[in-house]
């Protein structure tokens, strides 16, 4: 008789600020559909838990593979993968990690794992113009650092994120010597014709799953689909931390509480909108620059998709806008009869 087929492995690899959170837990929502369609969801040893599971085995896999010391990564990841790919070697398997898409991660290793697997990545595309805003405010909510998104990218301080964790750079180190033809990019842009960027996972992506796909689209035309991180405005937080950084604000105070209230004075009090900010934005020669990187992108990435006068309309809005592709021009508003003295109060 002919051999049967090989199950399929499904590995969703990020990158980082396109949806991945909402789609993990999707994928943890729907394990009981991906069972009855036979798939399971992988699970390794290591500090992260539920939905985020998987940053274990990306942790390792750049971190062991690299000779850098224990206590980075558990020791005990790998062996826990080796041992469930063991055990459900004729099963189909859904995994998804953001972290995956570091250029220091062993691919090598990870293909080498599933080699008795038919597998197939999964790069999310992302304009690169809306991407780079959005990993600038992780990290400045992260790391409460005082610079602004104009500073920082004409400084090239973004130039990890810049040059190594867009789409464009996720998906040529994936199909460089590794899995070729089984690198598959899911637009962000367009789920059609699924509602919503996860149904378009379960239904276009996961080779036939049709409980699945059935069950989640059903359930995103009654609920829509909430990122599970909701983009909080980054205007306030600029605006509190330049109040702190001139001393006008102390060092321990809530970062957080004090830019939601300002928020609300801005837009309740005041009846502002964000267009009325003082702003600073990109200078000519980086925003073509920024443009024609994000046109090639896209052309290249998503040819049957790509649209050069949407990408253009759009860009010139986000080359204007406060958040996207413009700051505050924080000395300016500290200094405008809106705020003057305001921020004394706490």
């Amino acid at each position: 008789p002919p051999p049967s087929p090989r199950p399929r492995a499904i590995v969703h690899v990020g990158p980082h600020k396109t949806g991945s959170t909402s789609l993990q837990i999707a994928i943890l929502d729907s394990r009981n559909e991906l069972q009855k369609d036979g798939y399971v969801l992988s699970h390794v040893a290591g500090h992260f838990t539920t939905h985020k599971n998987l940053s274990n085995l990306a942790v390792y896999l750049r971190g062991a593979r690299s000779h850098k010391p224990p206590g980075i990564w558990n020791t005990q990841t790998w062996p826990s993968f080796l041992e469930f790919l063991s055990v459900h070697h004729n099963k189909g398997i859904v995994m998804s990690s953001e972290e995956f898409d570091v250029p220091n991660l062993d691919i090598a290793a990870l293909k080498q794992a599933l080699q008795e697997w038919n597998t197939q990545i999964v790069v999310t595309y992302r304009r690169y113009f809306e991407y780079l805003p959005s990993v600038f405010k992780e990290i400045k909510e992260k790391q409460m650092r005082s610079m602004r998104f104009v500073d920082w990218f004409e400084q090239d301080k973004l130039s990890h994120y810049c040059t190594e964790l867009h789409t464009y750079h996720v998906v040529k180190r994936y199909d460089q010597r590794y899995f070729a033809d089984d690198v598959l990019i899911m637009n962000l842009h367009d789920p059609s014709p699924w509602p919503d960027l996860n149904a378009n996972f379960f239904c276009g992506f996961v080779h036939q799953a049709p409980h699945t796909c059935t069950a989640f689209r059903d359930r995103a035309a009654r609920v829509p689909s909430k990122h599970a991180s909701p983009r909080q405005l980054i205007a306030y937080l600029e605006l509190v931390l330049a109040a702190q950084e001139q001393g006008i604000l102390g060092q321990s105070i809530d970062i957080h509480a004090i830019a939601n209230l300002a928020m609300q004075r801005w837009e309740r009090t005041l009846h502002r909108r964000l267009e009325d900010w003082p702003k600073r934005c990109l200078t000519a020669p980086v925003l073509h620059a920024l443009l024609r990187a994000s046109l090639d992108y896209e052309s290249q990435l998503v040819p049957d998709w790509y649209n050069e006068a949407d990408l253009r309309a759009k860009f010139v809005v986000a080359s204007q806008t406060v958040g996207m592709l413009c700051s505050v021009d924080t000395a300016a508003a500290l200094q405008s009869p809106d705020w003057d003295g305001w921020f004394l109060q706490f």
